[in-house]
């Protein structure tokens, strides 16, 4: 499913998520590593990054990888 999917949204910092932050952004990591090898061209990649705990090469790892996806529309909020 989460190869087939044309719109991703990642909100993360807003509350006190249930698990480590370091887990979602695996989870975040891995999501778009799929995406790569699914083939379906993303139309919609939203990231709402609330916070500071969020480093930059891992955003811009992020953005690359929407990139390759044929992303349409990619939108960053920090």
């Amino acid at each position: 499913m989460w190869e087939s999917t044309t719109v991703l949204r990642f909100v993360c910092g807003l509350l006190k998520e249930p698990r480590s932050m370091e887990e979602i952004l695996e989870f975040v990591n891995h999501l778009l590593r799929l995406r790569i090898h699914g083939g379906t061209p993303l139309d919609t990649c939203e990231f709402c990054l609330l916070g500071n705990e969020f480093d930059m090469s891992r955003i811009l790892h992020w953005i690359r990888i929407a990139l390759q996806c044929k992303v349409w529309l990619l939108e960053l909020m920090c």
